[in-house]
């Protein structure tokens, strides 16, 4: 699954983007999944998993889901639930660049 999500991305330019909402801060996190399947990092099947997790999680219906995160040379663990809490519907305004959430910049 890492290579084929890698594979799309590189190959072709797609995006996989997951949307969930962190507890702890109250605000939408956008995955770029890609770049975590592209990483080669050990983790980031199980880091994949748990988003996928956390994105389905609706409150009160289950549970929220930790992730460790690194920013900054420390490591955290932040609560993460279905992105919809935050942001039930996805917009944005139209001044942001997409090549932000892919990457690109």
């Amino acid at each position: 699954m890492l290579a084929a999500v890698a594979s799309e991305w590189s190959e072709k330019g797609r995006a996989l983007l997951i949307g969930t909402t962190n507890l702890y801060a109250l605000r939408p996190v956008l995955w770029r999944v890609q770049h975590i399947a592209a990483s080669g990092e050990p983790g980031a099947l199980a880091l994949i998993r748990n988003v996928l997790l956390a994105s389905a999680s609706l409150p009160i219906a289950f549970p929220p889901v930790r992730i460790e995160v690194e920013a900054d040379g420390q490591r955290y663990d932040e609560m993460h639930i279905d992105g919809g809490a935050a942001a039930p519907g996805f917009s944005y305004p139209p001044e942001i660049s997409w090549g932000l959430f892919l990457g690109e910049i």
